[in-house]
């Protein structure tokens, strides 16, 4: 009797341990693919070179507008036939006028977890939140995955400490440089945009010293084929949180970068004398409720 007890309970031991093993083996499969080739899109493409800019935690509905009602009005549902209109009240009028006369746009809806880490890795490289960033206490992306970065003949990268360095780990050519975690304290406790205005000037220095004579090397890089320069943009993702979503120094922060897209597109295209082959690419990687909370996948945070 003591014998088939035993069994048993050792049949029930096995048979709940290859359960709980069989979750893991389903569900915490990484979907990197590391064995599918690279293959070249075109051999002409429309531009040498692309820009891009995240402002990190900006809701399009208060990029959109400036008046505290529109958010209410405006349909966030994906699957929604309407529209946004831009009027002249717009509080981002650079963004505005690119919109309504020379540019694409369209509302973009990431995935849960919205948090900065795995939506920049969905904007860069196509995927969402690898399950096995468990095992990094959701920290950093445990598996190497191909990016816009890896595939650049060299990219540039000014931003957050958590951001940048995520980008170009698995780039070998790619150049990343990040505000320490004191230098973010101090500039927040000013004035959140000077987050922004930091990336801005080291893009900006970037540029300064890429002469023919000053950094031949710098030179030769920046004006390949398949540059990617990437400029993150944190200050809405703690204006957002310090202060709420509608607040107004969550729009004057918007105001600020879309000033800062400006000044960089008049600098990049002197640099390159108007050749009119330069991309720019302006996204957020996830919104926030009005709170300043975000993570979820509501329409307002993803």
């Amino acid at each position: 009797m003591s014998g088939s007890i035993a069994r048993l309970l050792l049949l029930g031991v096995t048979f709940h341990a290859l359960c709980i093993f069989s979750i893991f083996d389903i569900y915490f499969q990484s979907p990197v693919e590391s064995s599918i080739p690279s293959t070249s899109y075109t051999s002409s493409p429309p531009a040498k070179r692309v820009v891009i800019f995240t402002l990190d935690g900006c809701r399009v509905d208060k990029l959109f507008k400036a008046v505290a009602h529109y958010a209410d009005r405006y349909d966030l549902n994906p699957d929604s036939s309407s529209t946004a209109q831009v009027r002249s009240d717009s509080r981002a009028p650079f963004l505005g006028n690119v919109m309504r006369h020379r540019g694409s746009w369209g509302v973009s809806h990431n995935h849960a977890p919205t948090e900065s880490r795995p939506c920049h890795v969905a904007l860069t490289a196509g995927m969402y939140e690898d399950p096995h960033a468990v095992t990094k206490s959701w920290k950093q992306h445990p598996v190497p995955f191909d990016s816009v970065f890896n595939q650049s003949s060299s990219a540039f990268i000014y931003g957050n400490k958590d951001v940048a360095p995520m980008l170009a780990r698995h780039a070998p050519q790619a150049t990343e440089e990040h505000y320490t975690a004191r230098e973010e304290v101090d500039m927040v406790r000013e004035d959140t945009t000077l987050l922004d205005v930091w990336a801005y000037r080291k893009m900006k220095e970037l540029f300064a010293r890429g002469t023919a004579t000053r950094d031949p090397e710098l030179y030769r890089k920046l004006h390949d084929d398949k540059l990617v320069v990437y400029c993150h943009f944190l200050g809405t993702d703690l204006t957002g949180p310090k202060y709420g979503a509608g607040s107004m120094k969550y729009l004057e922060n918007i105001a600020v970068v879309d000033e800062l897209i400006e000044k960089t597109e008049i600098m990049i295209d002197e640099y390159y004398g108007n050749d009119g082959r330069t991309a720019y690419v302006v996204n957020s990687d996830h919104g926030m409720d009005l709170r300043g909370d975000h993570g979820a996948r509501c329409n307002k945070q993803n």
